[in-house]
């Protein structure tokens, strides 16, 4: 059995999302993922910036949903890990490909 990751926590918490972010320093739109459901107060918080708004292709937007649901695919993961672990799942091949993925987050 291979001990649980901890690292969520290390993670910020909450839901990301895509949107737009208007840079206050350039006045510049970027596509950025952030935390929160609307940029109103100054405690909504940037995740990353991918791309200027002008620039901005569909493998920009493709990646940055990607980026976006990266802690729920992380969950899942380590739920399905967890499973194995406990005998309630059997799937060597997915179980050694997710926890070698898991183990790049600590």
């Amino acid at each position: 059995m291979v001990p649980k990751i901890n690292t969520m926590s290390k993670f910020t918490k909450g839901k990301w999302e895509v949107a737009d972010y208007l840079n206050d320093t350039t006045h510049q739109r970027v596509l950025a993922v952030w935390l929160g459901e609307t940029f109103r107060t100054e405690n909504d918080r940037v995740i990353c910036l991918i791309s200027p708004k002008e620039t901005e292709t569909e493998e920009d937007m493709a990646n940055a949903q990607l980026i976006a649901v990266a802690p729920e695919m992380y969950e899942a993961m380590q739920e399905f890990c967890d499973k194995v672990d406990r005998g309630e799942a059997r799937s060597i091949k997915t179980y050694t490909k997710f926890k070698e993925i898991l183990s790049k987050v600590q």
